[in-house]
C-alpha cells in the first residue's frame, strides 16, 4: 500500500489548487492586491497595491481584523478556505467596504494565497483608487487629463492581472485534475492522511484491497 505525504503537503482537488511557490516579487507583479496567510489566519504577505491602499494593513495581523469574507458564507478559517479552491471568494475591507474578488490557491510553504482584484463599478472611486496606487501623495481632482490617464492605466492593469490570474488558475486546475486522475486510476492502494494519521481520502484500489469505504473518510 502506498501512503502519500500528509495532506498539508499534498495538493488535492477541492482542497486548494495544485500547490506552487512563486516569489513575493512575482506575485505582486501578477496580482498587486494579493494576500497570503497561514494556518492561524495571520497575514504573512501583502501585495504592493494592497499595502498602498491600506497602509494600516500589518503583517502578522489576523485577516479578520481587516477583511470580512462576504462570499461564501463561512468562517475565516484556514481549513474551510482550503475547500473553496473552485469557488469565487469575496473579501470586503473593514476600512472602506471595498470588495475584492478572487480565488485561494495553496502555496508549497503552507500558506494560502488570495489572488484577487477590487470590484470597481464607481468611476469616481476608481479615480481615487488610481490616485492612491499609481500617484501617491498627488491629487488628481484638478487635473482631468491625468484623471483619465490614471483611470485607463488602472483598468489596463486590472485587465492584465485578471488575464494572468486566469492563466495561472487554469494551469493549477489542470495540474490538480491530472493528479486526481492519477490518484483515482492508480493500481496501488493509496490513502491520504493528515499529520495526525487520520485518513482523508482513498482511491478505488485502496477500497478494493482493504474494504474501507471512502464514505468513512
Amino acid at each position: 500500500m502506498t501512503q502519500l505525504l500528509p495532506a498539508s503537503n499534498s495538493p488535492k482537488r477541492g482542497q486548494g489548487a495544485a500547490a506552487f511557490s512563486p516569489s513575493a516579487d512575482l506575485l505582486t507583479q501578477l496580482c498587486p492586491f494579493y494576500l497570503a496567510f497561514d494556518r492561524e489566519m495571520l497575514i504573512r504577505q501583502i501585495g504592493d497595491a494592497m499595502q498602498k491602499l491600506y497602509p494600516k494593513l500589518d503583517l502578522d495581523a489576523p485577516l479578520e481584523h481587516h477583511f470580512i469574507i462576504k462570499y461564501p458564507n463561512l468562517a475565516a478559517e484556514f481549513d474551510a478556505l482550503c475547500h473553496q479552491s473552485d469557488t469565487l471568494i469575496l473579501l470586503e475591507s473593514r476600512y472602506n467596504s471595498l470588495q475584492f474578488q478572487g480565488q485561494v490557491i495553496a502555496d508549497k510553504s503552507g500558506l494560502l494565497l488570495f489572488l484577487g482584484s477590487p470590484q470597481l463599478a464607481d468611476t469616481n472611486f476608481l479615480r481615487s483608487l488610481a490616485a492612491k496606487i499609481f500617484q501617491p501623495g498627488r491629487s488628481l481632482t484638478a487635473e482631468p487629463v491625468l484623471q483619465c490617464r490614471a483611470t485607463n492605466l488602472a483598468l489596463r492593469r486590472l485587465a492584465d492581472e485578471l488575464t494572468a490570474q486566469q492563466i495561472d488558475w487554469q494551469r493549477a486546475l489542470s495540474e490538480a485534475e491530472l493528479i486526481a486522475s492519477i490518484f483515482e486510476q492508480a493500481t496501488d492502494a493509496i490513502a491520504i492522511t493528515n499529520t495526525q494519521g487520520k485518513i482523508l481520502k482513498v482511491n478505488t484500489a485502496f477500497e478494493t484491497a482493504t474494504g474501507y469505504s471512502r464514505r468513512d473518510s
